[in-house]
């Protein structure tokens, strides 16, 4: 499949495709919250944006190329990206409380959304950016943000939000040198960053030239190198995907390297830093890159979801959920109700077994900012391989 697509490529306006929300959640200014809405276990829920509590006026700008990830279950920080008019967003970082979260704030039982937790961080070290990729350490509840672009501009910067702290600290390095790059994948694990894959700036020619290259930076002692690596690595990509499952296994997916664009699946033993190509059968995606994956916890299963992204031509709606002990690919397009997109976010709400979208870009001048909550039973019931 070949693609001819850039990131930058999208320009300002609404999508009136959307799904018209189930329940909107409306709100009084400046600090108080009014939600008609109860989740159940067995619905999904589109929202616009809605109105937030402390004392902000406003709302979450429509946006793409961000990040967003769980922080203790049920908060979920959303930063940086890119909207109207190709502008980088300048409402840097939010958070969003899900559930229990939302309920403590005095929001019922739905969400909130909210910038006074991580206000400071707008003005502190985070450079607005798209086209970074962001981890939590488990262990730590840490987010570290890594790289990313700023127009033709592109870093090779840790940035790390400390459980509890509303600001961002710089990590310097104190040995190796970090890549510099944007889409590409970072997972950590075992108090390191492990960073794949990634577009390069190359002056000439253009475009950029993409990366097979895992990188690893040692958080405690703040330095870079290159491992040795094993078996059979993935082909140079970026805006693929990087699921770590069970805390040993990382599931890659997709990515493009102009002008080609993948649906194959490799799997880096995290213990011995060897990939191997699996072997699939089933629904298999189609090619696509910016999409979204995520580990779906199912009790004695290894499930990891799949959604959207771009094919080379159009924007994608469908969804799939990959056995990784069978290599078994199932078709779950039926869970989802919202409109395709690319360069969106999903992660998981433990407490309320649910997967919550955002965000997102249709390539036919649209990005988005409304929130997608859909149950993980909608998802499994959708099998093929249970």
């Amino acid at each position: 499949c070949k693609v001819s697509f850039c990131l930058v490529s999208l320009v300002s306006g609404i999508d009136s495709r959307t799904t018209t929300p189930v329940t909107q959640l409306a709100a009084t200014r400046p600090n108080a919250v009014s939600v008609d809405l109860i989740l159940t276990a067995t619905s999904s829920q589109s929202y616009l944006p809605v109105v937030y509590t402390d004392g902000v006026v406003g709302e979450i700008t429509q946006r793409w190329g961000h990040t967003m990830n769980a922080i203790g279950g049920d908060k979920l920080i959303v930063v940086c990206g890119q909207g109207c008019g190709h502008k980088l967003s300048t409402d840097t970082v939010w958070t969003l409380s899900v559930g229990a979260a939302a309920a403590g704030r005095g929001a019922g039982s739905a969400f909130v959304w909210s910038r006074s937790e991580t206000a400071k961080a707008d003005a502190a070290s985070l450079r607005t950016r798209m086209g970074h990729a962001a981890a939590v350490d488990s262990a730590t509840e840490n987010l570290y943000v890594f790289g990313g672009a700023k127009y033709k501009r592109f870093f090779n910067d840790v940035n790390v939000l400390t459980k509890g702290s509303t600001e961002w600290t710089i990590v310097k390095p104190t040995g190796g040198t970090p890549p510099t790059c944007s889409y590409h994948s970072c997972t950590v694990v075992r108090g390191a960053l492990y960073v794949f894959g990634g577009v390069y700036p190359k002056p000439d020619p253009t475009p950029d030239i993409s990366s097979n290259t895992l990188h690893v930076f040692n958080i405690g002692d703040r330095n870079w190198y290159e491992p040795t690596v094993f078996g059979e690595r993935p082909s140079p990509r970026s805006g693929h995907s990087a699921t770590l499952v069970g805390g040993y296994d990382l599931v890659l997916f997709g990515g493009w390297d102009q002008p080609d664009v993948f649906n194959d699946t490799f799997v880096l033993d995290m213990t011995m830093l060897e990939f191997s190509k699996l072997t699939v059968t089933g629904d298999i995606p189609a090619p696509r890159s910016w999409h979204v994956a995520v580990a779906v916890p199912t009790a004695g299963k290894r499930y990891v979801f799949v959604h959207g992204g771009f094919d080379g031509d159009t924007v994608m709606g469908s969804a799939y959920v990959l056995n990784l002990d069978t290599g078994v690919w199932s078709d779950v397009s039926a869970a989802i109700t919202f409109a395709p997109r690319a360069g969106h976010a999903v992660a998981l709400n433990e407490n309320e077994d649910s997967l919550v979208f955002f965000g997102g870009g249709d390539n036919e001048g649209s990005f988005f900012n409304d929130v997608h909550i859909v149950p993980i039973s909608n998802v499994t019931a959708l099998l093929s391989d249970k």
